[in-house]
């Protein structure tokens, strides 16, 4: 068995290689670094405003900043920091520490492990679209660590190494396997069975020790240019009071959002999520008063 020779280097040099929403890890760190510190439904219900901005950016065809979205909100739970450096003049010391943020209880873990494993898809999706398939083919491997056997995962990784020009026959049958796993799950899914047709019928024309020809199997999908949306900076308060108000309004336009579509009972689910997350600032927000 291999290694990845990538995982010897210091981690400031493996970040130079690493995909964007990890590097996002580094890039937002300290700009929600006041939001880490907050209690769980706090941080959890930041990183889900977050991720219906991308959801509505996406539905917008802006799939550049949807996915800058998608990784605002997995920095909440996954990010870099710098460590402090002792001996300034020691150029070769590794700065960085990379961190998984979890939560304490088992329903929490679980609701953490629910909101990556979205985030992933919807990022490998965007990457997808956009043709950076290094990006969607690494998203989809984070959701299989998370699901080994998500169809959307697996469908989206096997469907990055086939568009990848510079796949290898190994890469090329490796995404034929995640197919065909994909489609025991999915066993009419006609997306799937067509792709693994066509990818079969370029195996065939493929011999392990030559490169792919100039012909790639296929290509990769173009996207239509359209004017740039003006995105919405939404600066995370530092003031717990600011706090607040800032999850009562965009928390309302969620459930709205949840209603327009029809999903009753999620917009219920979120609106008892907000109550809790208010009721822990309105504790937060009567300790702070008695310390004045």
């Amino acid at each position: 068995m291999t290694t990845d020779p990538i995982h010897d280097l210091p981690l400031n040099i493996q970040l130079e290689h690493q995909p964007s929403f990890i590097k996002a890890g580094l890039q937002y760190s300290m700009l929600y670094a006041n939001v880490r510190n907050q209690s769980f439904n706090l941080k959890f219900t930041v990183s889900e405003i977050l991720k219906f901005n991308g959801n509505s950016l996406y539905k917008s065809a802006d799939y550049l900043q949807a996915s800058e979205e998608y990784e605002k909100s997995l920095s909440i739970f996954r990010y870099i920091t710098k460590k402090p450096r002792i001996f300034k003049k020691i150029a070769t010391e590794d700065e960085l520490e990379y961190i998984e943020d979890s939560a304490n209880s088992s329903t929490d873990k679980a609701k953490v492990i629910a909101h990556k494993l979205s985030l992933y898809l919807n990022l490998s999706l965007c990457y997808l679209i956009m043709g950076r398939c290094f990006n969607a083919l690494r998203a989809s491997q984070e959701a299989l660590k998370l699901e080994p056997y998500n169809t959307k995962a697996l469908y989206r990784s096997a469907k990055s190494k086939i568009m990848n020009k510079d796949s290898s026959f190994h890469e090329l049958m490796s995404a034929k396997n995640e197919l065909e796993l994909a489609l025991k799950q999915q066993t009419n899914d006609q997306l799937i069975k067509q792709e693994l047709i066509k990818l079969n019928e370029d195996l065939n024309k493929y011999d392990e020790k030559s490169p792919k020809s100039s012909s790639s199997p296929r290509e990769i999908p173009k996207i239509e240019k359209k004017a740039p949306i003006q995105e919405k900076k939404e600066v995370i308060p530092k003031d717990i009071q600011d706090l607040e108000l800032f999850l009562k309004k965009k928390g309302q336009d969620i459930v709205k959002l949840y209603e327009v579509v029809g999903k009753q009972k999620e917009a219920e689910e979120f609106k008892n999520e907000m109550k809790a997350a208010l009721v822990l600032i309105f504790v937060n927000l009567n300790l702070l008063n008695s310390l004045k």
